[in-house]
């Protein structure tokens, strides 16, 4: 019975875990037209968060190109209170800046 009971803990702190993650995606990367390069930071529920946003390698903006997005690359760490940690890597598409 202590084993079932240290399981379904295990799977609550796991749950409190991803809606602490979707809540920090949710709330804490701006909209599209004020993404920029730059570290975010947070706590919701306890659970600590940062955003990680920068370019998504070299060579996307190419003068005198029609191109008009490039991409970033977003990370997202979540740490909850009992150490638990998740992380996830997207890409989001940004204006490109006026030359």
């Amino acid at each position: 019975m202590s084993t079932n009971v240290r399981g379904v803990r295990s799977l609550e702190h796991h749950v409190e875990l991803m809606q602490a993650a979707r809540s920090a995606m949710i709330t804490g990367i701006p909209p599209r037209a004020e993404l920029g390069p730059g570290v975010l930071s947070g706590e919701l529920n306890d659970h600590r968060w940062q955003i990680d946003i920068g370019p998504l390698g070299e060579g996307w903006v190419v003068p005198d190109s029609d191109v008009s997005w490039i991409p970033q690359l977003v990370k997202i760490h979540v740490q909850s209170p009992s150490g638990g940690a998740f992380d996830l890597q997207t890409v989001r598409l940004v204006h490109r800046p006026r030359q």
